[in-house]
């Protein structure tokens, strides 16, 4: 709802239950230990001023179901430097990004629709292997949160980003063993895979 941890300086992670649908008004204003936040598919919409002064903050992903992001969403995020769209452009509000890190880029996926570079002032690019993770759905089974996993290279997952744009666009499946194969899809730590 309105404001519902609006300065709340000690949090440092969320995690946003699937029963919600969208990020309220100032939502998390000024919760400027906040460096870890997940949100859920459930979510259509991110309001204004939600995560403004969220300063520790540096990546973000938003979910394909979101489609509208409030004016000043984002303002003044300062360490913002990774935001990671997984669908179309969603509608912005006025400044939704203005004040994040100066070197900050927008990722989405090939074939998504709706954006621009720059997208919401923040240069923004094509990933086309991430575009591929996202859609590897009977492939390799990968779940949204391994995928980002992937994508973020996250000390969990143990692959790096090169692995990962390896093994997208690996669809020859040269080079991959079965047992590689079923260790990414297992998630485990210890994948082996080479470029």
């Amino acid at each position: 709802g309105y404001a519902a941890f609006a300065g709340c300086t000690s949090l440092t992670s969320i995690t946003i239950g699937n029963s919600v649908t969208s990020i309220g008004e100032y939502a998390f204003y000024d919760c400027k230990s906040l460096t870890s936040i997940s949100i859920p598919n459930s979510v259509t919409s991110i309001e204004g001023f939600a995560f403004k002064h969220c300063e520790s903050l540096t990546s973000i992903t938003i979910p394909d179901s979101v489609t509208s992001i409030g004016g000043w969403a984002f303002q003044n995020c300062e360490s913002l430097a990774s935001i990671t769209f997984w669908g179309n452009a969603p509608s912005l509000g006025v400044a939704v990004f203005t004040g994040v890190d100066a070197n900050a880029v927008i990722y989405y996926p090939a074939g998504a629709t709706g954006y621009s570079d720059p997208f919401g002032g923040v240069r923004s690019r094509s990933e086309y292997w991430r575009g591929l993770v996202m859609k590897n759905k009977s492939k390799g089974g990968l779940t949204q949160a391994q995928a980002e996993s992937i994508i973020t290279n996250s000390a969990k997952e143990g692959i790096s980003v090169e692995q990962a744009a390896a093994i997208e666009a690996n669809t020859s499946k040269s080079g991959i063993t079965q047992a590689q194969a079923e260790s990414i899809n297992a998630n485990t730590s210890k994948v082996g895979v080479t470029q």
